[in-house]
């Protein structure tokens, strides 16, 4: 599914991005441009974010939070 339809950016990506490490929304924003337009999709790439990070032992066990 598509998540930013302004920068292109999918499920799969966020997803990717998070097994690489990716753990805040910062992060992710900067690495996809995502939530960087116009921002309707902020609020539901954060909801995965924080639910992939959660679910993600190696993210885990990095030390670093999803805030």
């Amino acid at each position: 599914m598509l998540l930013c339809i302004c920068k292109g950016v999918s499920e799969s990506h966020v997803k990717a991005h998070v097994s690489q490490g990716v753990c805040t929304m910062q992060k992710l924003s900067c690495q996809t441009g995502l939530g960087t337009q116009c921002g309707v999709c902020r609020k539901s790439a954060r909801q995965l974010l924080n639910q992939m990070v959660a679910t993600n032992p190696t993210t885990i066990a990095s030390g670093v939070s999803a805030g």
